[in-house]
């Protein structure tokens, strides 16, 4: 794990979902700008219909200024929800670098126990160890690394290549 770059190991399969998101969010705000101008626009048109000033008929304005409010609702819910996504994945972040922060520190402490503390440390991050016929040893771990996305053989074998 310490081979890892911290950014990279918090960063992974992290990154791709939140730039995703950052697209929809930017994307849902220009159409909300634009749904919001053409509402605005169907609004100003109510008042020269009522001088007669305007080709549209009031119903027909009516209409259409209730869809525009519909669409802008929508586009503003998109909006919200990839909002909403994008500061999961910031907090999703900051967990993972808590998580990354206390593998090393674990790590870093069991290099410089003595034998008798290295195995209270052991103790500590083996949750159960689960040994089957044909001698299959299944360790079950209190820390998840799974979390972080990293195929480490693969990392490894791309880091010597």
């Amino acid at each position: 794990m310490k081979s890892i770059p911290k950014s990279e190991v918090v960063k992974s399969g992290i990154s791709e979902l939140q730039q995703e998101q950052e697209i929809r969010y930017n994307a849902a705000g220009r159409d909300y700008i634009k749904a919001a101008t053409d509402l605005a626009a169907l609004k100003g048109e109510v008042l020269k219909s009522i001088q007669g000033e305007s080709r549209f008929t009031p119903e027909l304005l009516s209409e259409l200024i209730a869809e525009a409010e519909k669409k802008v609702a929508e586009i503003d819910t998109v909006k919200n929800k990839a909002k909403q996504e994008i500061d999961n994945c910031k907090h999703h972040i900051e967990t993972m670098q808590l998580k990354y922060d206390e593998v090393i520190s674990w790590a870093e402490l069991y290099n410089a126990a003595e034998h008798s503390a290295k195995k209270m440390i052991v103790a500590n991050l083996i949750n159960r160890i689960e040994v089957s016929r044909g001698y299959e040893i299944h360790i079950d771990f209190n820390i998840d690394l799974s979390h972080f996305n990293i195929n480490f053989e693969n990392y490894e074998q791309n880091k010597t290549a």
